[in-house]
C-alpha cells in the first residue's frame, strides 16, 4: 500500500509596508525569507505581489 500524499495548503497573508519604503526591495526580501523555511513548497515558487494601496499602507500579497 502506497504512503498517503501529504496535505498541502496555500498560505495567503497580506503584508503592509509603508509609502517610503522600496516596493521591489521588500517583495524581495519576502521571497528570499521564503525559500529557508521548511514546509513552504517551491514549485510553484513563494509570490511577493504589490496588491492594494491603502490608507496609510502598500499592502503585498503573499503565497507560497
Amino acid at each position: 500500500m502506497a504512503a498517503p500524499k501529504p496535505t498541502l495548503r496555500r498560505g495567503e497573508p497580506d503584508v503592509g509596508i509603508g509609502y517610503g519604503d522600496d516596493i521591489g526591495i521588500a517583495c524581495e526580501v519576502i521571497r528570499d525569507a521564503l525559500k529557508g523555511v521548511p514546509g513552504v513548497s517551491q514549485d510553484p515558487a513563494p509570490e511577493a505581489l504589490p496588491w492594494e494601496l491603502a490608507g496609510s499602507s502598500v499592502n503585498i500579497k503573499v503565497r507560497w
